[in-house]
């Protein structure tokens, strides 16, 4: 396969054949930051589990322990980590909560976060707030700047926590220097959580190089990785010294034969650590051949990095070529486009109606409030590109100003 912003460069882009069940060329799908196609061979993984469940039934365990080792390898190449520990769920929701249980709010009740984390987060938090058991304390995300220096000043010695995306869900503007905020952590003994959903395999998340070693890491497979659904991601520095209330039997998987017991609760070593009960193992084998996918077209982070940054670069040069009236539509941030993550986000007081308008042309997209969000994906081609923003640009020419 040739260079794949060479593919996207063309009127058609020859990945989008591994994409066939998701009809990527049979409709625009720009929701790439929110669910992206899977590849066809996605389907061979769920194939499989199913063979190996009918086969092995109880014995299948050693298999899905190999799937899952293979899916940490996907997520590790992607950040460059070669030392952290890392547990899973069906969503990061999960991991926030076991996070959140191994902390003592009795001592330390402080959170540091900004006002537009995802929902999962600001949804959780406000609800502990409610109960007087944290006092959260929210910093502006804009400017994104100067915002981990904003951020750091707030830490002292009643803070449990601090909480940052890598890229805003709703802004789409990348943290690109967290070393302020990563000193005053260490410094002061405060955990620091990193939301990287928008940041993997969409632009480059190296650990080594924003010093985020000793950092928390959550994220998952449902956007930019086309894993699916059921793969949230805790990744934690080794040796950390935690006990989460909220913990299940298969944090002992390892041990269950041989187990003594015990008036403390023990926990397993490694990635166990937040690990919970039963769970359904087919996302893992959807994910192991979906990562092989990616390493069979040597779709690396490097170059994939750089085609979303030529992507949204079309997407914007497209709309501004149209003059559309800014009163109707416009884009959120004036920004470049290395402060940018995996899709671009406009603003206007129409962007629901832009969101079914679009859908009707079979143009998929989504919005939050008055932020409408176009997200491309490595199997978009240009054309489709120009096609959607022609299409938002008729739209526009219909909506009335009172």
């Amino acid at each position: 396969m040739k260079n794949i912003k060479e593919e996207f460069l063309g009127t058609h882009n020859n990945l989008a054949q591994h994409y066939s069940k998701f009809k990527v060329t049979e409709r625009i799908l720009l929701s790439g930051h929110s669910h992206q196609a899977w590849p066809d061979v996605a389907f061979e993984g769920i194939q499989e589990c199913w063979e190996d469940a009918s086969s092995l039934v109880d014995l299948k365990w050693s298999k899905v322990l190999n799937k899952i080792e293979d899916v940490k390898t996907g997520y590790r190449l992607l950040m460059n980590d070669d030392i952290g520990e890392m547990s899973f769920a069906q969503s990061t929701h999960e991991l926030l909560v076991k996070l959140f249980s191994a902390l003592d709010f009795t001592k330390k009740n402080k959170i540091i976060l900004t006002d537009t984390e995802f929902y999962s987060v600001t949804r959780q938090i406000n609800r502990l707030a409610e109960t007087g058991l944290i006092n959260p304390v929210f910093v502006a995300a804009n400017p994104v700047y100067n915002l981990p220096e904003r951020m750091a000043e707030k830490i002292d010695s009643k803070t449990a926590i601090c909480i940052i995306s890598s890229i805003f869900f709703k802004s789409g503007l990348k943290v690109r220097d967290f070393s302020p905020l990563v000193e005053k952590c260490e410094k002061e003994g405060v955990p620091l959580l990193i939301d990287a959903y928008h940041s993997l395999n969409a632009t480059e998340f190296d650990i080594k190089k924003l010093k985020l070693e000793n950092a928390f890491i959550t994220g998952g497979g449902y956007k930019y990785c086309q894993l699916g659904e059921g793969l949230g991601f805790l990744r934690f520095p080794p040796g950390i010294n935690l006990r989460p209330v909220v913990t299940g039997w298969f944090s002992r998987f390892q041990e269950l034969s041989n187990m003594q017991a015990s008036e403390k609760t023990q926990y397993g070593e490694g990635g166990l650590l937040f690990a919970g009960a039963t769970f359904e193992p087919v996302s893992f084998y959807r994910a192991s051949r979906v990562f092989r996918f990616f390493k069979e077209n040597e779709l690396n982070i490097s170059e994939i990095s750089e085609l979303y940054k030529t992507m949204n670069l079309s997407i914007i040069s497209e709309f501004l070529k149209e003059e559309i009236n800014p009163q109707i539509i416009r884009i959120k941030d004036d920004v470049s486009i290395d402060e940018r993550g995996g899709f671009v986000s406009f603003e206007s007081n129409f962007a629901g109606l832009f969101y079914e308008s679009l859908m009707k042309n079979n143009i998929y997209s989504d919005f939050r409030g008055n932020i409408l969000r176009l997200g491309p994906a490595p199997y978009i081609s240009e054309s489709q590109i120009k096609e959607a923003i022609f299409t938002l640009a008729k739209i526009a020419l219909t909506i009335k100003i009172n």
